[in-house]
């Protein structure tokens, strides 16, 4: 409705930065990625093109080369909406899922969302599916407003050669990459030519447009994220406007809004309602009164057993893993379980069966084993544990990374924050349930501990994935290793607790900034600036807490 479309400009405007554009995310610098969407954003919404908003954009976008120096996803959508030319695009061909599974460079193996992401991709760029320009004036009047030469000028073949601007390159497309998007390009003239890579192509948009609804019937339309949804609802729609399956795309959309004070935004997932509910059970259930509070504990119960994953889905066709057990980062519709949230789901499910007034809700003990199972199936090889599914290719596949944008995202890799969940909820388990599979776990155990312990950097800190940064996954990485009987006085553990020391502040407390996660070395921001974070000192005192040499 309106009040959504108004919600939404106005969280665009809020985070407009001075220079006229807007970050990838908002703590960030101003980006092509983050000022061109949002600008063709605020123009879909409503906005006037001569709005103060939009003339400062417009300023920032032309300054930077125009839109031909934005990112993939950018340039991807900006096809979709008819104001860039698919000839202008880097190719992803719809061909790569009728690759032979054995084939070195497989999408099955791609880390689960650049999977899910590439797959609608390719199905709409194997269709050259746009919206027709010719009568909308809107699209035509974004023709002119996001290049610096009229738009019937623009050398598209020239523009898909073209990098990003500097401002959006975090990784370097490399060499391997650049040599295959030259091959592909003539493989993209030569299609249109022969009838049988006509044939090929055909048949393999219509494995991709199967696999989209199985992701979408399987998912309820939530999907794994807010990109792949979307996505996918524009693939029903160019498939066909009427099916039954875009329209039930439409009222799902509403699970990734938020409101807050700076206006509606979309989520970068439908929520994080198990992860919160998870660890907001075991801080109650952590205190001496949480007697008092059963009715609350009742509810969380409920809510943490309905949320489980309690079937599998066809695994080979459609590269899944198996899932039945597990507990996803949300709501159990989405399905789509997470090898943390599984853990803090056990976790919690354990400590909830420990307090008399709720022994009758208990998660059934076949549920509880299923739960373990599922995080024993993930652990990897180097004896850590990914997200979504144990790792399946190589580092060699960053080389195939088509995004200038994003590193680290062909792999699911093995993060020290996810193995110290599952060792943690490995380790609840077998106290209380000793009699099941107790040497597999034990050995999982075992290999998770010397994971996280080859993951410490020179200075005593771990490296974080999932949150800000250092601080994050020491956290996590000292329960771990507790959790594996390492004891306090372990070199690891006094190396990290001096590391924490020595970024104390002068106010008592710690502070660390996002940059962290892109250096790789520990970013306290501006003294003057940035006091102390309350995250970041109850992080740091749960770390230090968790070991016992009172001298700290």
């Amino acid at each position: 409705g309106e009040h959504v479309k108004r919600g939404l400009c106005v969280y665009l405007r809020n985070h407009q930065q001075i220079d006229g554009g807007w970050g990838t995310h908002i703590e960030g610098a101003s980006t092509m990625f983050g000022t061109v969407l949002s600008y063709v954003s605020l123009r879909l919404l409503g906005t006037d093109k001569e709005h103060k908003s939009c003339r400062l954009a417009r300023a920032f976008i032309h300054a930077h080369g125009g839109a031909v120096r934005s990112p993939l996803w950018c340039r991807f959508w900006l096809c979709v909406l008819g104001v860039y030319e698919w000839d202008g695009l880097m190719p992803i061909p719809p061909e790569l899922w009728g690759l032979p599974r054995w084939f070195p460079f497989h999408p099955g193996n791609v880390w689960v969302h650049a999977r899910l992401v590439k797959l609608p991709m390719s199905y709409l760029y194997g269709k050259r599916y746009s919206k027709d320009a010719a009568n909308d004036t809107l699209v035509l009047s974004l023709r002119t407003e996001l290049y610096t030469c009229p738009y019937e000028r623009v050398d598209w073949a020239k523009a898909r050669q073209t990098p990003s601007a500097d401002i959006d390159c975090y990784v370097e497309v490399a060499v391997p990459m650049k040599v295959l998007i030259s091959l592909l390009s003539v493989y993209e003239r030569v299609v249109p030519h022969v009838g049988a890579l006509r044939k090929f192509r055909s048949a393999c948009m219509r494995f991709a447009m199967e696999y989209v609804h199985h992701e979408d019937a399987f998912s309820y339309y939530i999907c794994i994220g807010p990109v792949n949804k979307t996505l996918n609802m524009l693939c029903c729609f160019a498939e066909n406007p009427k099916s039954d399956e875009y329209w039930k795309h439409i009222p799902r959309l509403a699970d990734y809004l938020w409101l807050a004070e700076d206006g509606i935004k979309m989520q970068g997932e439908c929520g994080s309602q198990l992860w919160d509910t998870a660890f907001a059970c075991q801080a109650a259930l952590s205190t001496p009164i949480h007697s008092d509070y059963t009715p609350m504990l009742r509810k969380i119960q409920a809510f943490v057993n309905n949320s489980q994953v309690c079937h599998d889905v066809p695994t080979t066709k459609y590269f899944r893993h198996n899932c039945k057990g597990g507990w996803p980062f949300t709501v159990g519709d989405q399905n789509w379980p997470v090898s943390d949230c599984t853990a803090e789901g056990i976790k919690c499910s354990i400590a909830l069966a420990q307090v008399d007034a709720l022994k009758d809700g208990s998660l059934p003990y076949e549920r509880m084993c299923d739960g373990i199972d599922y995080i024993l199936s993930l652990q990897n090889r180097d004896g850590g544990w990914a997200t979504y599914e144990p790792t399946r290719g190589s580092p060699l596949y960053e080389l195939l990374n088509p995004c200038e944008s994003f590193g680290d995202i062909m792999i699911d890799y093995s993060y020290t924050e996810c193995t110290s969940a599952c060792v943690t909820a490995l380790g609840a388990f077998s106290r209380v349930r000793p009699e099941y599979r107790g040497s597999d776990i034990e050995r999982a155990i075992r290999r998770g501990r010397d994971f996280i312990l080859a993951q410490q950097m020179e200075d005593g800190s771990w490296y974080g994935s999932w949150g800000v940064c250092f601080t994050y996954a020491s956290w996590f990485a000292i329960e771990g290793l507790r959790a594996c009987g390492v004891a306090p006085s372990h070199t690891a553990i006094q190396k990290c607790v001096h590391m924490i020391l020595s970024k104390q502040r002068a106010d008592g407390g710690w502070y660390e900034s996002f940059e962290s996660c892109t250096t790789w070395k520990y970013d306290q921001g501006p003294v003057r600036e940035s006091a102390s974070r309350q995250s970041n000192v109850a992080h740091r005192l749960a770390q230090t807490d968790r070991q016992t040499d009172r001298q700290t």
